[in-house]
């Protein structure tokens, strides 16, 4: 779990925001949407309809939490295409949704840094081997 805060005027309020578990995000099939005038991706994990606040976590990235339960809701991921993948470059799948600017996509691929392209991949298999949540604090390795 997350813990940020917003402000609305002066007032302050602590967010606890509540990621779905892995068993829940295996089930959920996302909205996931490009919006090339504003070049933002928006990741709606439980569709567009549901009810949320928008915290923003820095210049890039924007989380939707539901307002009564904290619960991860979704992402908007802004300047997409110019800063954001480039930056993280574990965004670049989402470089093949519908809407994309091809041509654009070439450039930014050819931006990536190898090294960290690298790094992306093996932390992905490494969380797939290795899984944070053993009680001593150490880690638990998950076999098949």
């Amino acid at each position: 779990m997350a813990t940020t805060s917003a402000r609305s005027g002066a007032d302050v309020r602590p967010w606890t925001i509540a990621p779905p578990d892995p068993e829940e995000l295996a089930r959920i099939s996302p909205d996931i949407r490009y919006a090339s005038v504003i070049d933002s991706v928006f990741v709606y994990l439980y569709g567009a309809d549901r009810p949320a606040v928008g915290l923003v976590m820095d210049s890039n990235l924007t989380v939707m939490v539901d307002p009564e339960t904290d619960k991860l809701l979704g992402f908007e991921i802004d300047h997409f295409l110019a800063e954001a993948v480039i930056a993280h470059p574990s965004l670049e799948p989402l470089l093949d949704l519908p809407g994309m600017p091809q041509r654009r996509v070439r450039q930014v691929r050819r931006q990536l840094d190898p090294a960290k392209r690298r790094n992306v991949a093996i932390g992905q298999l490494i969380e797939q081997i290795v899984r944070p949540g053993a009680t001593d604090g150490g880690m638990q390795v998950a076999l098949p």
